[in-house]
């Protein structure tokens, strides 16, 4: 993915053609999360690991089998940090991903909803705990180190240097300070429920559900400022970058790609209808991998031709 800055947005005159080019049935799909030529999806029984080496034609490797439904995963170096809310977060050895190995796991909640992994450190995210963090040094024994946020129900959590957005769908984005894992601080917050964050260079991208998407410029993240809010009606439940668009999973609004036009203003240039609900999205150069409840993991390719990308208006 491509940077975004607030000073050059790109900008889309035309609208892109979205096309579903490929589906694997994996149950009813809560979260994705591609690395390489694998995606990660959990569902309602696990989470499944699916060569996407050909996005027309995704193939099912192999399934982890959680207690409950899952609704996190993130794969980094050779291993995949899955959330089971019956044994907690489980970290699995994905160097054959036709045959995944459990080798560790640890207490992250039994409502842990996402996990994001920096360096030998992961975040996770839990509607009951707020925030842990764990030390995955030695991936056979995870040790939390600090669950230092219990009364905030955490949604969601994006990671941008020694900073974390915490999505909390009732207290919004706590901005904060993860220079020291052992030690997190709070050095911000922007108000408001949030459902999912996103963050590239500069920029945040907070999800808040039926109140739509706001976009905020975090170059002094202590201080996030509003630059832009988009609102259709829909329930946008997690985004990420697309490039230097947006993609926001919309539950039954589907997939949603959002652009600056011309006059500055935060629009809708795609839209593609799942006909369920779509519970996440993330998006890999012109292919966007979506978690969709009636369809398991579908995947949409983008096309380039209806792309027109200029300099930002004078």
């Amino acid at each position: 993915m491509s940077s975004c800055s607030p000073q050059s947005p790109l900008v889309s005159r035309e609208r892109y053609g979205l096309e579903r080019i490929g589906r694997a049935r994996v149950g009813v799909g809560y979260h994705v999360h591609v690395d390489g030529t694998l995606a990660f999806v959990t569902h309602n029984h696990g989470a499944s690991i699916v060569d996407v080496s050909n996005p027309a034609r995704p193939n099912e490797l192999a399934e982890i089998e959680t207690t409950e439904a899952s609704f996190g995963i993130f794969a980094h170096k050779g291993l995949a940090f899955v959330l089971d809310p019956g044994r907690g977060m489980l970290i699995v050895c994905i160097d054959d991903p036709e045959h995944p190995i459990v080798v560790g796991s640890c207490n992250a909640g039994w409502a842990a909803s996402s996990v994001v992994v920096e360096g030998t450190t992961a975040y996770v995210s839990d509607r009951e705990q707020g925030l842990r963090v764990v030390d995955v040094s030695d991936p056979t024994r995870p040790i939390v180190i600090n669950d230092a946020y219990g009364r905030y129900r955490g949604e969601d959590i994006t990671i941008s240097g020694d900073t974390a957005y915490l999505a909390c769908s009732s207290n919004g984005v706590h901005v904060i300070d993860i220079s020291d894992p052992t030690m997190p601080r709070r050095i911000g917050r922007i108000g408001g429920g949030a459902t999912g964050v996103a963050v590239q260079d500069a920029i945040l991208v907070v999800t808040q559900g039926g109140g739509g998407v706001r976009v905020y410029d975090v170059s002094t993240p202590r201080s996030p400022r509003l630059l832009r809010q988009f609102f259709d009606g829909d329930e946008a439940l997690a985004t990420c970058f697309a490039g230097t668009y947006i993609a926001v999973a919309d539950n039954m609004g589907g997939v949603e790609l959002l652009s600056l036009d011309p006059s500055g203003e935060l629009v809708e240039v795609a839209q593609y209808e799942t006909g369920s609900a779509t519970h996440d999205v993330y998006c890999v150069g012109e292919y966007i991998y979506l978690a969709d409840s009636g369809h398991g993991l579908l995947v949409l390719r983008a096309s380039q031709e209806d792309l027109v990308e200029s300099d930002p208006p004078a």
